[in-house]
């Protein structure tokens, strides 16, 4: 009876130790898997802890430049608006200067209206006064002359030259018609065509005479061409009106002959 007790007491131990080990071995393997998923799970933290980390300071370092950069895109904005604002004062400023121009534009337009239709007028005196120039005069004034515009023809010149081209031409008519002028030419008379000295008084009357003393004559204005009057009674005042310009006697009064004519016609 009691060695049954103790073979059943035997296995009773047996059985609980055998339990014992296989729950320790099992509670061993459980704190193993528990301490590997721990650990990484710990790993797992610690990364995403660490990205995070990277993260927040990519952040910061990206939030500072784009201040900065809203900072300088705030700034050129503002820039902008004045500038703007002061193309639109400027803007303002050039219509009203633009309307002022364009007014004075306007103005000067007609001005220049009214000058050239005044111009075209002493174009036409001008015109009409040089044919009753004298030769040599003409000659001398004939690059200006041609350059005064024919009527119905187009102009190619400003107004400042036409009107400069005008002055020139009376400035030396002025000039020729306040002094003596000696030319040397060639006359028709009756004997021919002979060379003269002759004496231009101005546009006024002109004399002549030729190197024998036998030919002599006086010329007035006519259109186109100066009328000349031959004749042997003249010879001896046209002789001492040169003898008297060239100082080869004492200056003395001399009666000369006098032609008028109605230019007019």
């Amino acid at each position: 009876m009691d060695i049954q007790m103790n073979i059943g007491r035997f296995f009773l131990w047996a059985a609980f130790t055998a339990a014992v080990t296989a729950f320790t071995a099992v509670a061993a393997e459980a704190r193993a898997i528990d301490l590997e998923e721990a650990t990484s799970t710990l790993k797992q933290w610690v990364e995403t802890e660490r990205i995070i980390s990277r993260e927040r300071t990519d952040w910061e370092v990206e939030r500072s430049t784009l201040r900065d950069i809203i900072s300088v895109y705030e700034d050129e904005l503002k820039q902008l608006t004045e500038m703007i604002a002061q193309a639109e004062e400027d803007t303002t400023a050039v219509d009203a200067r633009r309307a002022e121009l364009s007014e004075r534009l306007d103005d000067l337009r007609e001005i220049q209206a009214v000058m050239r239709e005044q111009i075209a007028a002493e174009e036409a005196r001008v015109r009409e006064l040089v044919r009753f120039f004298p030769e040599p005069l003409r000659k001398e004034l004939q690059p200006l002359i041609n350059r005064i515009p024919r009527p119905g023809r187009e102009v190619d010149m400003g107004l400042a030259q036409r009107m400069q081209n005008i002055v020139g031409i009376l400035t030396q008519a002025d000039n020729f018609n306040r002094a003596v002028t000696i030319e040397t030419e060639l006359r028709e008379t009756d004997a021919g065509s002979i060379a003269v000295t002759t004496m231009y008084f101005g546009l006024g009357i002109a004399y002549f005479i030729d190197g024998s003393g036998e030919h002599a004559g006086i010329g007035v204005p006519a259109a186109d061409n100066w009328q000349w009057t031959t004749g042997p009674e003249y010879a001896p005042v046209v002789q001492q009106l040169l003898d008297v310009y060239r100082r080869n006697i004492l200056a003395t009064y001399v009666n000369t002959p006098i032609e008028t004519t109605d230019i007019r016609r």
